[in-house]
C-alpha cells in the first residue's frame, strides 16, 4: 500500500510540473499578445498608422488626415499596395506622393523598388494636365521599411 501512495505522489508531482509548464507557456503567450498589442498602437509622432488598403477602399473617411502608410515605391512617385501592383502599373492600387523635384530625385535614387513608410497628409493631389489622384501631401518622412534609411536625404 505504501508503494501505491508513493506512486500517486510521484504522479501528482509529475502532473503539477506539467501544469506549471503549461501555465508558463500560456503566460508567455499573453505577454507576447500584450506586447504586440502595444506595438500596434504605435503612433508615429501622433499620426494614424493606416493600412494602404483602407486608404484606397474608403478614402472619404480619412481624407485630410495625417497618416503613416507602408507601400511599394514603384515608378516615379507612385506608392503601390504591393510589388506585383507596381509591376503591372495598377494605378487603382497606388497613391501619388506629392514631392518637389529635389525630393523626388533623392527618393528615386535611394528607395525606388523598395517598401517604404510614408508620413504625411492623405488628400487629393492636383496634377497639371492630368486627373486628380489620391495621394500623400505635406510629406514629413519617407523611409525604407527594412533599414529605416531616410529616402529624402542625399547618400
Amino acid at each position: 500500500m505504501f508503494e501505491a501512495g508513493a506512486e500517486v505522489a510521484r504522479f501528482t508531482a509529475h502532473m503539477n510540473l506539467q501544469v506549471a509548464e503549461e501555465m508558463k507557456t500560456i503566460s508567455h503567450f499573453f505577454i507576447l499578445l500584450i506586447v504586440l498589442s502595444l506595438a500596434s498602437c504605435d503612433n508615429r509622432k501622433g499620426h494614424n498608422i493606416i493600412p494602404m488598403s483602407a486608404l484606397l477602399s474608403d478614402p472619404d473617411r480619412i481624407i485630410g488626415k495625417q497618416v503613416v502608410v507602408v507601400g511599394f515605391l514603384g515608378r516615379g512617385q507612385d506608392l503601390y499596395l504591393t510589388k506585383d501592383h507596381s509591376e503591372i502599373n495598377d494605378r487603382s492600387s497606388s497613391l501619388f506622393l506629392n514631392l518637389p523635384d529635389r525630393d523626388r530625385r533623392f527618393l528615386i535614387e535611394n528607395c525606388q523598388n523598395e517598401y517604404v513608410e510614408v508620413v504625411g497628409t492623405y488628400d487629393f493631389v492636383e496634377i497639371k494636365g492630368a486627373v486628380n489622384r489620391l495621394g500623400i501631401v505635406d510629406i514629413e518622412l519617407i523611409q525604407n521599411q527594412l533599414t529605416g534609411k531616410n529616402c529624402l536625404q542625399a547618400n
